[in-house]
């Protein structure tokens, strides 16, 4: 019984030289590709064959191993090939732990990012309800200061209750929606 080397696989012998063994490899992979209706199995030890027969370097180690049978080879092959898988899904393994890394920083740096905008705008917000208190506490003294004048006293109390309008319309306008609405119902209920 003759064994079954690679050079058998392909059809050529160790002697032919790489561009005899790349035309053999072509036309069987085109005969045995799954997609063409070959099997998967055979296509699969073609391809074998050819990525040990096309690289200098491992067809002369293959050659020097040829005494021993072709399945002893396939061994190492696939020896090698799970050394390689385990090495790709270690890399990829690797590259995970960097993005979720990576990811994990983004995310702290947009809470940082976020934090800090949320206590500019506390502090703009405080400082505006600040000022806001100011300009109505200046606006109270102003109208009292001007009540108890003594130029204002001798008005009607028609231009008083006027003066008090304007200044209630105007703080009513400083004063959100809701306020707004409370203070001119009880301004409507003063005047019944």
């Amino acid at each position: 019984m003759s064994r079954r080397t690679l050079y058998n696989t392909l059809g050529v012998s160790p002697t032919n030289t790489n561009t005899t063994i790349k035309k053999a490899y072509r036309k069987l992979a085109v005969k045995y590709h799954p997609d063409k209706g070959g099997e998967t199995e055979n296509f699969q030890t073609i391809q074998g064959a050819w990525n040990i027969l096309r690289d200098k370097d491992s067809r002369k180690v293959y050659n020097l191993n040829l005494e021993k049978p072709a399945e002893d080879f396939q061994n190492i092959y696939a020896e090698e090939s799970e050394e390689l898988k385990r090495q790709e899904e270690d890399r990829i393994a690797e590259l995970k732990k960097q993005e979720e890394k990576l990811a994990q920083e983004r995310r702290a740096e947009t809470r940082k990012i976020t934090d800090i905008i949320k206590e500019k705008m506390r502090l703009a917000k405080k400082k505006n309800n600040e000022k806001r208190n100011a300009s109505t506490r200046r606006l109270q003294t102003i109208i009292k200061k001007k009540i108890y004048n003594a130029k204002l006293r001798n008005l009607t109390e028609k231009w008083k209750k006027d003066l008090r309008k304007r200044v209630m319309r105007n703080t009513i306008r400083r004063r959100p929606t809701y306020l707004r609405r409370k203070a001119t119902i009880r301004h409507r209920a003063q005047q019944i």
